[in-house]
């Protein structure tokens, strides 16, 4: 409570060296640019496409987020 859960992640960044990273759940579009901030390695985005109702304009908007960095 309280805390930024993106701020553990930077830590655990740091610390560890020989580990990917995920992040995953509460992701949509308007969320994206903290989690892009954050450098994870994977991106795992479900309802934040499927709740749309285009999908794949949506996809589409989040992958060139997460190329752009």
């Amino acid at each position: 409570v309280g805390k930024n859960s993106f701020e553990d992640l930077q830590t655990i960044k740091r610390v560890v060296k020989n580990a990917k990273t995920a992040v995953a759940g509460g992701i949509k579009l308007d969320t994206l640019p903290e989690v892009i901030k954050a450098q994870p390695d994977l991106v795992i985005v479900g309802g934040g496409i499927t709740g749309h109702a285009d999908i794949k304009g949506t996809a589409a908007q989040i992958q060139k987020l997460v190329k752009q960095g």
